[in-house]
């Protein structure tokens, strides 16, 4: 059921203040807060009670409520009626009108005790139906359900006995549905709000009731009966959750919940079904509260005992079969409860035992799952402590080993002993070589000489004597390793190199030979042969593979390998006869030539002197004869001068982004100079291999006319200065 919590809470309020909840109108009055008296056993009386706050019909509800309808059948009456109308101090006629004759707008639920033939063509029976605007005949369309009893099992209802009447609106599927002690009787579909109330759907809900010349007592009690329970499996112990179940009746949903639990906690105004969980055992007051939508609210107190959940635990003391095994309780329980009763299941044929320290006896092996449960005196019980124990039986020992062994290699070892029942956990590897055993299931072991050597394993299921397992001995037999050395000579870079290789104080015979020869390159057989292409230092590696499968220790060895890197200078650009001074690099000897123009023909820095265009061929050797080569290309301008662009385009396109000088025959470089046309300079810079690429501090000059000026000294002495103008363009 929804409504308007706003309302709900506002009821809270008024009640907690003392201020009616109902309006009571006429000959009703008020028993308790739960139930009214719409009339006394007494003629020609009329009564309505009115719930103070408007329920909106644009939410759904679900009331409950109990009726008394009296306790005279043949000459009592009249009836009541549950009733939504717009105005909460209203009250029909007496008689028929059942206290709701003649109220419009309304809608009610009439209960009807007596049959007036005429006007309303009331049935014999007491009769039920769905009555619009006061308007009480059954022949009227205002009588929106057909003619239906009561009750379902009775045709008559003033039996002097409480009744449960439900009314369910559904605000969704605008259908109304009437339930009378669990069964349903009637419903109708109609948009109330629209076809009765004219669109409002704020209304008020009541009961009005009436007698004529024939009268009953007629009441209604909105239901609050606060109680909770337990689950039947709740076990009721410390440090455990407890769940509370809610199982209150009330007429609609309860308005407020409040769950005390006792122990000092906070009240819990939240949860239904609340989970709480006391830290100490004890005697613990509950009280539950619960309040209504009309506003009244009742107490439901009850004592729960809380005890101490025992902690469960036991060993055993032996794990082999056949043989007795006592099992030790060693469970406890805190504070003063103490424990009263054990439970064994052994996982033995069906033997359990309620001893607190049992023993038994296992015909075979395998996992047991032992169950032990214990209890204490205030009834908390141990969670069931399931614990597998294994039964061992004596293994069947047996192992197998890595063939071809070969000395110095680790040998794996591979424990494959079985028992029927359970599993090896115990190992003892006894070696021929060595004092020392291992105790792992599948170790490794390093022979260190060559020949036959003898292995024993023993094993348990249990790590005991009592289970020991006879032992198995084999025999290993261990290869020699290869002894092998290999010759080269030192080499010249890009010159291949001849390697060999050859067993020595051994016979075996190799099948592998694998070399590292120090550069990032591998190969493999004998002979072989390798071309280093750097001059430097290598260590060169080499081991084999017998035909046993046992590979030689690697042996190593430097090789020197020499070469020259003949590096004879830049291309260049010189003035026509202007001397210029080779520099060579790379080797220890050189040879230059053509002879033309040189100072000399087999040193490193001979000077050309020349005046039409050349290029001058170099090589390199050193003392063990390694050679190289390199050209140098001189190119002859007309100079010494200085040579300046007229534009150049920095526009990041890679093509003439940068202007610098273009210098010939200079023998020093001073200085290049950029100014703009306000005479600011804008770059400077006393290298030759520097440019402007038309920025000043980073930022981007105009496409313009610039002014520059260069100096420099050339080959003769002589200083050059130049001064001109560029065009920047983008």
């Amino acid at each position: 059921m929804r409504i308007a919590f706003l309302i709900l809470t506002i009821i809270s309020f008024l009640c907690k203040e003392g201020i009616a909840q109902y309006t009571i109108n006429g000959n009703a009055s008020r028993d308790n807060c739960h139930c009214y008296t719409l009339t006394p056993n007494a003629p020609t009386m009329k009564g309505s009670v009115w719930n103070n706050n408007r329920i909106d019909l644009a939410q759904s509800f679900d009331f409950t409520f109990q009726v008394f309808l009296g306790c005279t059948d043949a000459n009592g009456a009249d009836g009541i009626a549950f009733v939504l109308q717009p105005i909460s101090t209203s009250v029909g006629g007496t008689g028929a009108g059942m206290g709701y004759g003649g109220i419009s707008p309304g809608v009610a639920v009439t209960l009807d005790t007596y049959q007036n033939s005429s006007p309303d063509n009331d049935p014999f029976y007491d009769h039920i139906a769905i009555q619009l605007n006061g308007d009480v005949n059954h022949s009227s369309a205002n009588t929106i359900t057909p003619i239906t009893r009561v009750s379902s099992t009775s045709d008559n209802v003033e039996d002097c006995q409480n009744h449960l009447l439900r009314i369910v609106w559904n605000a969704t599927t605008k259908n109304m549905g009437v339930f009378f002690d669990g069964v349903a009787r009637v419903n109708a579909t109609r948009d109330f709000v629209a076809t009765v109330f004219g669109g409002n759907s704020l209304v008020y809900w009541g009961f009005t009731g009436a007698t004529g010349a024939l009268y009953n007592t007629q009441k209604f009690c909105t239901t609050l009966t606060p109680y909770f329970h337990f689950s039947p499996t709740q076990k009721k112990c410390v440090n455990e959750p407890i769940t509370f179940i809610d199982s209150t009746s009330s007429f609609s949903n309860a308005l407020k919940r409040y769950w005390n639990f006792g122990d000092g906690s906070p009240i819990d105004s939240v949860n239904v079904n609340p989970v709480h969980i006391y830290s100490s055992p004890g005697t613990y007051n509950v009280v539950y509260k619960v309040v209504s939508p009309d506003g009244c609210e009742e107490l439901f107190p009850q004592s729960v005992i809380i005890g101490n959940s025992p902690i469960v635990d036991f060993s055993i003391t032996d794990s082999c079969s056949s043989n007795t095994i006592n099992f030790i309780d060693h469970s406890s329980v805190a504070n003063t409860d103490t424990l009263f009763s054990w439970y064994w299941d052994f996982d033995n044929a069906g033997i359990t035992s309620t001893l607190q320290n049992s023993s038994t006896a296992y015909v075979t092996g395998g996992i047991k799952n032992i169950k032990f449960v214990v209890t204490t005196k205030m009834g908390c019980r141990s969670d069931t402590l399931r614990r597998p124990i294994n039964i061992h039986e004596r293994p069947v020992n047996n192992f197998d080993f890595t063939d071809s062994v070969c000395i110095g290699s680790p040998t794996i070892f591979h424990d494959q002993s079985t028992v029927s029942v359970g599993s090896v956990n115990y190992w003892q590897w006894t070696y021929s070589d060595s004092s020392f055993p291992a105790t792992i299931k599948n170790p490794t072991h390093v022979f260190l000489n060559p020949g036959p050597h003898q292995v024993t394993l023993v094993t348990t299921s249990t790590g005991l004597s009592s289970c020991m397992a006879t032992p198995i001995t084999k025999t290993v037999y261990v290869a020699d390793k290869p002894r092998i050395e290999m010759h080269f000579s030192d080499t010249c870079k890009f010159l291949p190199v001849h390697f060999t290789a050859n067993e020595t104080s051994t016979s075996i015979g190799i099948d592998e030979w694998h070399w590292n020869f120090g550069d990032n390159t591998l190969d493999e057989g004998t002979p072989i042969t390798h071309i280093y292409t750097n001059n430097g230092q290598y260590v060169v590696s080499l081991y084999a593979i017998s035909s046993e499968g046992c590979p030689s220790d690697v042996i190593t060895d430097p090789i020197n390998v020499f070469g020259t890197d003949a590096l004879a200078g830049l291309d260049t650009i010189i003035a026509p006869n202007q001397p210029l001074y080779l520099q060579a690099v790379g080797g220890i000897n050189y040879q230059w030539w053509p002879s033309y123009g040189l100072s000399a023909t087999n040193i490193s820095n001979p000077v050309a002197t020349v005046s039409s265009d050349i290029t001058y061929y170099l090589k390199a050797s050193t003392l063990e004869g390694c050679e190289s080569f390199d050209t140098i290309s001189i190119k002859i301008y007309k100079g010494p001068d200085i040579y300046i662009p007229s534009a150049f385009t920095p526009n990041h396109d890679g093509l003439n982004d940068v202007l610098k000088p273009f210098n010939v025959g200079l023998k020093r470089f001073d200085y290049f100079k950029i100014f703009n046309r306000y005479g600011d300079v804008v770059f400077s810079t006393n290298s030759n291999r520097e440019g402007w690429n038309g920025k000043r501090n980073e930022k981007e000059q105009p496409t313009g006319t610039y002014v520059w000026i260069v100096s420099g000294l050339d080959y003769s002495g002589k200083t050059i200065t130049k001064k001109g103008t560029v065009i920047l363009l983008r």
